[in-house]
């Protein structure tokens, strides 16, 4: 039996304590402290060789987390102008439809001016009844309203379908000038008509509206009623294209508050109202 043969019976202990003894305490330690620090040292760069894959992949995964983002803000913002565009485009076509409204009403604007110097209130009088006389004035209403084009004026209602968007000034002030310019139309029309002077409603809401629409000529409106109403109509319609000017611009705030718009709008509903009902009654009584 040789020395070798006795290897595999020797405890743990007793290997430990020959190598001990034959190379020393120090040299054994540092044996074992090389052992486990390249044991550790290899542990540690795998730690750091994973630690950078999943660095790589966090850093993989946020860029394309970032991509997604940017193409949805990128999306987000495509379509808000896009609706911006869209939005001032409408805007655009409802200033348009309302302009176009007040070119469309010159001839009713030249009735204004022509029944200006007439006392209408007396015209109507004299126009009511079946004498030669009424019948006379009923004539002169009628080629009145036929030399301007304006016998088949009826209201244009395409102004009406952009008023979502525009602001409330811009369609406050285009249907106070609508109500106002159209009355002296609808005096000539009772007088053509041979109606009585009754079924015209009595221009106190009118004036109010005025007064609404143009507080700077209050006083003037106050003095003198509805005898000056014809010489409103320019100033109305040139108020009404600076209140579009500034719509454009969007400084319409600047010219009219919204609660001024509101009231003028409110007295334009009850003027439309009473026109209604005294329509109404007329027919009920025939």
């Amino acid at each position: 039996m040789t020395w070798l043969s006795w290897i595999p019976a020797l405890s743990t202990a007793t290997v430990i304590s020959l190598l001990v003894a034959v190379f020393g305490r120090d040299f054994i330690a540092k044996l074992v402290e090389g052992a486990a620090k390249h044991s550790f040292d290899r542990r540690l760069e795998d730690f750091k060789a994973n630690l950078r894959l999943d660095e790589e992949r966090f850093k993989a995964e946020l860029r394309d987390h970032e991509k997604r983002l940017d193409s949805l803000r990128e999306g987000a913002l495509r379509g808000l102008t896009d609706s911006n565009s869209r939005l001032e485009a409408r805007k655009h076509q409802a200033v348009e439809a309302v302009w176009k409204g007040v070119v469309d009403l010159g001839p009713v604007k030249s009735l204004s001016s022509m029944t200006a110097v007439m006392k209408m209130d007396e015209f109507i009088k004299r126009s009511a009844g079946q004498s030669q006389n009424a019948r006379n004035m009923q004539s002169f209403a009628d080629t009145m309203l036929k030399s301007l084009g304006a016998d088949g004026f009826k209201h244009d209602a395409a102004p009406d379908l952009h008023r979502p968007f525009m602001s409330p000034q811009v369609w406050s002030l285009f249907a106070a000038y609508r109500t106002l310019i159209a009355r002296p139309a609808i005096m000539l029309m009772i007088a053509k008509f041979g109606q009585d002077a009754g079924i015209l409603a009595v221009p106190t809401e009118l004036i109010e509206m005025l007064k609404a629409a143009m507080p700077e000529h209050s006083g003037y409106i106050d003095e003198h009623g509805e005898s000056i109403f014809h010489h409103l109509v320019q100033p109305l319609e040139d108020k009404l294209l600076a209140t579009i000017r500034a719509e454009l611009d969007g400084t319409v705030g600047a010219i009219m508050s919204v609660e001024q718009a509101k009231s003028v709008s409110d007295h334009v509903a009850k003027i439309d109202a009473e026109a209604r009902g005294k329509s109404f009654g007329e027919l009920s009584h025939k």
